[in-house]
Formats: structure tokens, sequence, C-alpha cells
């Protein structure tokens, strides 16, 4: 008598028959479709009902995501109604229906690439930067004057240092600051200002730790230890101290209010969390980005606005996308390279 115990081979996942579905679906808008691929495409429909449901969904969200150049900012179209799955078309048969895939994918691409080029990963800013980290990677840096820095992940920052000021430029992502204190005392004097400029202001160091975040609308600047001064390039005069446990964010259009922060954003750094208090979701997939391997985007203006809270690793950015998710009611779609989350 054997001592094996046989086993039923476990159903596939709904999420991994959505993730197959699309990239079947990518592939059939493609131009290397050959009668070999069509006949791999029919075998997989043909193993279940939940593949087939897996297929029909993926081509309705396409539908859906082909309206979005035309909408713009104004959200998604209204769902077509649910039609029962029909079996495939032979491909010869099916030139107009792959177009209209194509035109949907290509509506989803120029999506995806308005984000990117706000906020993602810009090879070329690289060249300006002093130090920068990869997606994903935390670093801890030494500035010439002895100060401290740690950056993010997927940020950048270019140092100058000149004979009256101590200014280091945040290009992109996050830094906390450890700042040297000005003196004109003591063994080694700095009596140099410590400036950290990013987009269309400055933040001025009157003590030592702080972290400024740009994001893609507004730069926020939130105190750790001791004080810091925020004030915009476009009115220097007009200037807002910020203390440790409060934050303010700053755009082209101004200086935000003082908003107090929960908790203990230095000691929250250190342990690699990213806190969002009712941040909206836009801004949330724009920190998440910074630490996933594939681009997230999200699917219309009006989902991009809901709010967002909680308390997640850094480390585990797909888990934390799949709680924001799980808490807006939202879902997600995976494809090759980016997650679409609609």
């Amino acid at each position: 008598m054997s001592d094996r115990t046989s086993s039923t081979p476990s159903a596939p996942s709904v999420d991994l028959l959505n993730q197959q579905a699309a990239e079947w679906l990518v592939r059939r808008a493609g131009d290397d479709w050959t009668a070999e691929t069509q006949q791999a495409w029919q075998h997989w429909l043909q193993q279940g009902p939940a593949h087939q449901r897996a297929y029909a969904h993926a081509e309705r969200i396409w539908e859906e995501l082909g309206g979005l150049g035309a909408l713009g900012a104004q959200g998604s179209a209204a769902p077509a109604p649910q039609a029962p799955w029909q079996p495939p078309q032979p491909v010869a048969a099916r030139p107009l229906r792959r177009r209209l895939l194509w035109q949907g994918m290509a509506a989803t691409v120029m999506a995806t690439a308005v984000v990117w080029v706000g906020t993602a990963v810009q090879p070329w800013k690289n060249v300006r930067a002093d130090f920068h980290t990869a997606v994903g990677e935390r670093r801890a840096f030494v500035l010439p004057d002895g100060s401290r820095m740690q950056l993010g992940g997927d940020s950048a920052v270019a140092v100058h240092y000149g004979a009256d000021q101590r200014r280091v430029e945040l290009l992109r992502g996050e830094a906390l600051f450890d700042a040297l204190p000005v003196s004109t005392a003591g063994a080694a004097p700095e009596p140099r200002p410590f400036v950290v400029a990013a987009a269309q202001g400055r933040t001025r160091a009157l003590g030592t730790r702080f972290i400024v975040e740009r994001l893609e609308k507004y730069t926020r600047v939130t105190g750790v230890e001791h004080k810091v001064q925020v004030a915009l390039d476009a009115a220097p005069q007009s200037s807002v101290v910020v203390a440790p446990g409060q934050l303010v964010r700053y755009d082209q259009q101004g200086l935000g209010p003082l908003q107090a922060v929960s908790g203990d954003p230095g000691r929250a750094w250190a342990q690699g969390q990213m806190v969002f208090e009712r941040m909206a979701l836009s801004d949330v997939v724009a920190r998440l980005n910074r630490y996933h391997s594939g681009r997230i985007v999200v699917g219309n203006a009006a989902l991009a606005q809901r709010l967002v809270s909680g308390v997640f690793p850094a480390a585990d950015a797909p888990a934390a996308l799949q709680a924001v998710a799980q808490e807006l009611g939202a879902r997600l779609l995976h494809l090759p390279g980016w997650v679409l989350v609609y």
C-alpha cells in the first residue's frame, strides 16, 4: 500500500486568471499573433468557465478604457451591459476587433504616459543629481558639511554649497534631513544657513530634523525636531514656521495652512513605514510607485481623489496597494509592467 496521498490541483485564483486573461488580450492586439498562438489561447479558454469569465472581464475593461482619451479628467464612462460570453472567433475574422482593442490599450498607455511624465522615474534627472536612489531603495548619505540625509525610494537631490548658503535641491521623491545647526563658535563653526529647495519653495532649517516630499501637484514639509521656515520663491517675505509634529503643503498657488501630524514621523521613517492621513489616492499611488516594481495607474479622476488613511510598510508595496484598494472598494488589474486601479 503506497503512503502517497493523492490530491487534486487547486484551481487558479481569480487574480491569477485575470492577469493571464489581460496578458492574452495584450498579445492578441499585437502583430505577432500566429495560428499556433491562436490554438494556445483557445486551449486556455477551454479550461473552464472561470477562464472564459476572466477573459470577458478583461475585454470589458479594455472597452471602458477606450474612452479615456475623450473623457479626460471628467471620469470614466458608464460600463456597457454585460453580455454572455461568446466563443472566440478565428483570428483572421477579427481585424476590426483587434484594432478596437489596440485603441483601448493606446488610450490606457496614453493615460499611463501622463502619470509617468508627472511622477515616474525620469532618468535624465539623475544627470543633475549628486545623490539618488532606485525604486524600492532607501539610503543614508553624509553631505559635505557633515549634515545627514536619508533618501526614500526613487528620490534624487542635487547639492549646491556656496560661501553664503548650504543649499540642497530635492529633484524628486522625499528626504529626511538632519542638518548641522548654524553656529559661529566651536572648533568647526558653520555660519551658513541650511536650505532645501523643492519645486516652487524653500525650507530653511531653524533647528535640525525635517522631511521634505515632492508630489505631483504639491510639496509638503514635515517638522520632526526643532523648527523649519518655509517660503515660496515668488513671495519670500511670506513664510510659515513649522514646528515638530506639524506639516505644511505648498504649490504654485501658495502656502497651505499648518496641519497637525499624528504619531512620530521620524520614528515612522526609521521603521520604514508609509503613513497616509486622509491622503488622496493619486498621492498615495505616487508614494507607492517609489517602492513598487510595476507602475501603478489610477483609472479615473474621481477615484484618484478618494481619501486614504492607514500605515503600511514601504518594503511591501504590493500588499499596501492591495489593502488600499480593498479599503476603497476598488479593483486591481495586473498587466506586465504595471497595475491599473479602477
